[in-house]
């Protein structure tokens, strides 16, 4: 396998990075994580557009921003390298703060950029979900808008609900306010409404959550975003994640409250959504 550091091409088993940097001691850093469809991507632009604010968030705005056309380039460089030229394939681009500076800004900042890419299956089997002790950090602690590498909570949440049997973990507020899983937004519908955590309740506001609430829309479907509780989501009838690598995945189960999965609904969804990307692959 091969992996991209500043643009360099290299064996994966000798890439190297400084020993000493606040990227490591502090994980002062940012990713992306999106899929290839065969060299195109959706939302490309977005996942980028991110990506930089994040760099701005962490560097007060003394970095240079990431130029999307010359990633795109290295990606699929890349991707070419490890044979996914033509396959579904996981992208992560991940940047940290080179230069050591502990909690001071460096008059000049150092920033290395690893990319990663590996294979991805076709489809994911439904999830089940197991409501986690660990909360969503507050937005008043750290902006949730970004994908900023210190994800110790969220890996935690993951490992505890594995150890468990399950496949991943439902996340609160500190509030008891449902907030989105592990590694993905969450969605239910009841009634004919659908319904979502809004941005008020910490949560990373994926691309793909916006896409799906577009095709909700499109599908004449009311979305209702707000604050709920884990009580709400039990009285729905079919549950859903959504990330970049996921798409729209169902939720079989949370806590052993199981749900309707493989349901007409769920396929009208995935269908618009096919349509979707069909129009704006990139």
């Amino acid at each position: 396998m091969y992996v991209s550091i500043n643009g360099a091409i290299q064996p994966r088993s000798s890439a190297t990075v400084s020993a000493v940097s606040d990227g490591l001691f502090y994980g002062a850093g940012c990713f992306e994580t999106l899929k290839s469809y065969g060299g195109r991507f959706l939302h490309f632009q977005d996942h980028i557009s991110r990506l930089n604010g994040g760099i701005q968030y962490l560097t007060g705005s003394k970095a240079h921003q990431l130029n999307a056309a010359v990633l795109k380039s290295e990606i699929t460089t890349l991707l070419e390298a490890n044979s996914l030229s033509h396959k579904q394939a996981k992208v992560r681009i991940q940047v940290s703060l080179q230069s050591q500076s502990t909690y001071d800004l460096p008059s000049g900042i150092e920033l290395s950029t690893i990319i990663t890419v590996a294979a991805v299956p076709e489809r994911f089997d439904p999830r089940s979900l197991k409501t986690s002790t660990i909360t969503v950090v507050p937005v008043s602690c750290k902006p949730a808008r970004y994908k900023l590498s210190n994800m110790l909570h969220y890996r935690q949440a993951a490992i505890d609900a594995k150890r468990s049997g399950f496949d991943d973990a439902l996340m609160l507020t500190v509030d008891g306010i449902v907030a989105e899983t592990s590694i993905a937004n969450l969605f239910w519908e009841h009634e004919g409404t659908i319904f979502t955590p809004s941005d008020s309740c910490d949560i990373l506001p994926g691309v793909t959550r916006d896409v799906f609430i577009d095709v909700c829309k499109q599908m004449n479907f009311t979305v209702e975003q707000g604050k709920f509780r884990r009580k709400d989501i039990m009285e729905s009838r079919q549950v859903w994640l959504t990330n970049s690598l996921l798409e729209i995945c169902e939720v079989s189960s949370l806590d052993q409250h199981s749900f309707d999965t493989g349901t007409n609904l769920t396929k009208q969804i995935t269908d618009c959504f096919k349509e979707y990307k069909t129009r704006n692959l990139s």
